[in-house]
């Protein structure tokens, strides 16, 4: 019998992976036809971290507040005493005996952020934040599975269900039971610390913020680390994050309480939320109008305008372009409605049907639209322009010669 080469093994490929990539995988198995390999998030993780380590800058908590102000003017609004005593006594209860006064010791992770919440619930933080704790159960739409701690939620989306709701979450809040193992970053070295324990725990950050940035359209992603009686608050945008040293918090809770105050204190858009991109809720005409797009043309032909919205494309359509559509918004995946250039034209769209893997980069990602003026389905490209001195971004290039009459400019699916 001659000889034959050995099977070749199976390999895996990070669905969140960047290009180019530091790291290449495959993701089927060849012994297998091929068979996809199911996900695995520690390994996605850890690509992810590799492909986002050195950008992190170690920033002054007045600093980043003033950041996170950009927008506002005025000095930053303060958490009223009674809302400092109030923490004050209760972290107090948590981290001393009550007999002796002396630290407590193996205080849990649970009874921390039971602590942490309670507190943040009864202060009543601006604009009507409230927190909820989420770090056993995962959110169903959520293919990775992902269970960060606990979130910041507007009154009316807080969830019921002890699940994130990485749709309306305005900040997340990520805890530890403390020590350095469980700290990402470093006040007196390399600001990312190297440590494997230290490493993992960064990496569930950077997973946790980049969930954020591919359910919602942001232009910034806020965080908070509480590790064990320290605290540290955090900043993603697609160049880089910054973080304030850590903070003992257990005897005086006020830089503690300041940062959460002065963040509820904006609106969504100082928040970090992308004012271009509006989310389509359920029963709107805009949602309806999608289900509407995305049922199969049984008929084979256009539909025909009218003085009210046509009920769907209004030039012939690749079935697989319409059943592509269907699916992006067959799930409870969020909807939006997009505004694009200067004029701000309209695009309503689902989960996209690409999504790069980086936290940092161009935050591209791919969908198929509706176009609300024009009737017909596009693929829409969503990505933030680099900046380079003396380089025009890609939609400033050269004039495209003119189009014969009644061909649109835009890449469409026809």
């Amino acid at each position: 019998m001659a000889d034959s080469d050995p099977p070749e093994p199976a390999t895996y490929q990070s669905t969140t992976q960047s290009t180019p990539a530091k790291h290449t995988w495959k993701s089927a198995d060849p012994r297998k036809h091929n068979e996809p390999l199911p996900p695995d998030a520690k390994l996605d993780r850890f690509l992810q971290l590799m492909d986002s380590m050195g950008k992190t800058v170690l920033i002054a908590q007045d600093g980043l507040i003033a950041i996170m102000r950009s927008g506002e003017s005025g000095p930053a609004p303060q958490p009223p005493q009674k809302a400092i005593e109030t923490a004050r006594a209760s972290f107090r209860k948590l981290f001393f005996s009550e007999e002796t006064g002396e630290r407590k010791t193996g205080i849990s992770e649970d009874a921390i952020v039971q602590a942490t919440i309670g507190v943040l619930n009864s202060i009543g933080l601006p604009n009507g934040l409230l927190a909820s704790p989420s770090q056993y159960k995962y959110d169903p739409t959520d293919d990775k599975r992902a269970k960060v701690d606990a979130a910041l939620y507007p009154a009316d989306y807080v969830p019921n269900d002890a699940r994130p709701n990485w749709t309306h979450l305005r900040m997340f809040v990520e805890f530890k039971k403390g020590g350095t193992a469980n700290d990402p970053f470093d006040d007196d070295g390399p600001v990312e610390a190297a440590a494997q324990t230290r490493t993992e725990t960064r990496g569930q950050l950077t997973a946790y913020a980049y969930q954020t940035l591919v359910y919602q359209h942001r232009t910034a992603v806020y965080a908070m680390l509480i590790n064990g009686s320290d605290f540290r608050a955090m900043r993603w945008d697609y160049s880089g994050l910054l973080v304030t040293p850590a903070k003992d918090f257990s005897v005086d809770p006020t830089a503690l309480l300041q940062f959460f105050w002065a963040f509820s204190s904006l609106d969504e858009v100082g928040q970090g939320l992308d004012p271009t991109a509006t989310l389509v809720l359920p029963g709107s005409p805009e949602y309806k109008r999608m289900d509407l797009w995305a049922k199969e043309n049984t008929e084979g032909r256009p539909s025909t305008r009218s003085r009210r919205k046509a009920d769907g494309p209004t030039q012939p359509v690749f079935k697989y372009v319409r059943d592509d559509f269907r699916k992006s918004i067959s799930s409870k995946w969020p909807r939006y409605k997009l505004k694009v250039g200067p004029e701000g034209r309209e695009f309503l769209v689902g989960k996209p049907i690409f999504t790069a893997s980086s936290v940092f980069g161009r935050g591209t990602r791919g969908h198929i639209g509706l176009d609300v003026v024009e009737d017909r389905f596009v693929f829409l490209k969503d990505s933030w322009r680099p900046f380079y001195k003396g380089v025009d971004p890609e939609d400033l290039g050269p004039e495209p010669p003119p189009s014969p009459v009644g061909v649109a400019q835009e890449p469409a699916f026809s």
